[in-house]
């Protein structure tokens, strides 16, 4: 549902805020899972993920859009869709070594840490548009 009305919002203002905001959003979550075990707090941190998951896609779509040519418009959605799909064979393994090395909960938190340092980048990257 978020992301049904958040394409208008980045039309408006600007990817990165956006990009940044769902960084966070999922990196607070994903920190959360590993400090929780109650059900309830699962349940809203699941949700918490999910909005963050529906400001970033758009978000990024939209600036693999504003950054590429026409020209290579196709080859980048090609390498964007060859990322997802390696992203989702190489994810769970390395998300299993990295929980057979610190422990179940151990690398949740790793992970959140990981992605606000991730936030933490990605408000201090520049984002210019070249112009044709």
């Amino acid at each position: 549902m978020v992301s049904t009305f958040i394409g208008g919002y980045i039309d408006r203002r600007g990817a990165k805020g956006i990009i940044i905001a769902g960084i966070f959003l999922i990196a607070l979550s994903t920190l959360g899972f590993g400090l929780t075990t109650r059900p309830m707090l699962l349940f809203l941190l699941s949700l918490i993920t999910g909005i963050g998951d529906a400001l970033l896609l758009p978000a990024v779509m939209s600036v693999i859009d504003t950054l590429s040519s026409y020209h290579t418009k196709e080859r980048i959605s090609g390498v964007k869709v060859f990322a997802e799909s390696a992203g989702y064979f190489v994810g769970p393994l390395a998300a299993g070594a990295v929980t057979a090395l610190l422990g179940f909960s151990e690398a949740f938190v790793a992970l959140g840490i990981f992605l606000i340092v991730i936030t933490a980048v990605t408000i201090v990257m520049p984002f210019r548009v070249k112009q044709p």
